[in-house]
């Protein structure tokens, strides 16, 4: 989801680090979500990069079951920095 909002292109994405805290047995279905406002974007990813090589953000993902309990809370720390600050060429 970020990146479809931020551009292919334009940014890389390196999934740092991932953590999960469950707070109930879910025994249904289950819907995780996550959502992204565009001021959230501007003020944690796009202006922090105009003056930064690389930031890191972290997303948090909420899951609940078709009963409405909380089941998990996940949250994925996401390294991003624009393609022409990438270093580490790929291989032709």
């Amino acid at each position: 989801m970020l990146l479809s909002k931020l551009g292919f292109d334009t940014y890389r994405i390196i999934m740092q680090r991932m953590e999960m805290d469950y707070h109930y047995q879910g025994k249904t279905d289950a819907v995780a979500e996550f959502s992204i406002l565009p001021d959230w974007l501007k003020q944690n990813i796009i202006d922090p990069l105009s003056v930064q090589e690389s930031i890191v953000v972290q997303c948090e993902i909420k899951t609940h079951d078709a009963n409405g309990n909380h089941l998990t809370t996940g949250k994925v720390y996401w390294q991003i920095k624009r393609w022409t600050n990438v270093k580490t060429k790929l291989a032709s």
